[in-house]
Order: structure tokens, then C-alpha cells, then sequence
């Protein structure tokens, strides 16, 4: 159903006013299908203890949500907008599925090392922080054997 979606987006030469009408319809309908599909596969290679070292990394990402959320914002803005490269309506859709996809490659990395020397992301860090009304404890204690 979303490949049909894709094909008629193709056919109408992704123009806003189908887009944002008929051309939902495929996805919209799909999503609840494709988002139980995705759960399952990932708690079936859970359960199975396959691909940990990405499992682990995706748990990191996860722990500093909001931390990462902002990155990615301020990393597009710097990529698309005049104070940084002004890419914006210069790149295709290849470009930009590339561009996320580094963008999300280089979180999975910086997210779990962050986090083997920190309890928290900072954003979470300094949320918690006025949550409580006191200064979190930010550094990860190790055990010293």
C-alpha cells in the first residue's frame, strides 16, 4: 500500500496540493500496520539477543530523546538556512534521506559514549535538574575494582 502511495506521489511529480490530500491517504492507512511490523521485528531481535551493539546504541539515542531532537534541529538549520551552508531547496530527496541518515549515524555514536562517562544527555540533565528544584548528579560513578 505505501509502494502504490510512493508510485502515485511519483506520478503527481510530488506536488504539494496531492501530497497534502489523496496522497496521505496510502500512508495513513499503512501506518498502524507498519508500526506494529516494526515493534514485533525489533522485539523478536531482542528477544533473540541479535544485533546487540545496535540495540544498545538505539537504547542510548532513546535515553537523550530530547537532547538529540534539538542536535538534529540545530545541525539542519546549520545545514539549510543562511547562518550556515543555505542549502535549502538545493538538495533532493536522495540528498536529504543521506543527509538523515549521517545525521542519525553520527547520535548513534556520540549518544553511547556520551553516556558510558554521563548519566544523562544534558538537555535531560538540565531538565531533571529543574524538575527537582537541585543540581543532578551528571557524571557516571564506576565501580572501582
Amino acid at each position: 500500500m505505501i509502494l502504490f502511495g510512493v508510485y502515485r506521489h511519483f506520478e503527481a511529480g510530488w506536488a504539494a496540493e496531492y501530497s497534502m490530500i489523496g496522497g496521505r491517504l496510502y500512508a495513513e492507512c499503512a501506518s498502524h500496520i507498519r508500526a506494529m511490523g516494526w515493534i514485533s521485528m525489533w522485539v523478536l531481535i531482542c528477544r533473540a539477543g541479535r544485533l546487540d551493539w545496535l540495540t544498545l546504541r538505539l537504547a542510548g539515542v532513546d535515553r537523550m530523546a530530547i537532547t538529540n531532537y534539538l542536535m538534529h534541529s540545530v545541525i539542519a538549520s546549520l545545514v539549510f538556512y543562511g547562518i550556515g551552508l543555505g542549502l535549502v531547496g538545493k538538495v533532493d530527496r536522495v540528498e536529504l534521506l543521506g543527509l538523515a541518515v549521517l545525521i542519525g549515524l553520527f547520535q548513534l555514536a556520540t549518544s553511547h559514549r556520551w553516556l558510558q562517562r554521563y548519566r544523562f544527555g544534558p538537555v535531560e540533565w538540565l531538565w531533571r535538574s529543574l524538575t527537582y528544584w537541585r543540581k543532578q548528579p551528571m557524571r557516571r560513578v564506576h565501580d572501582k575494582e
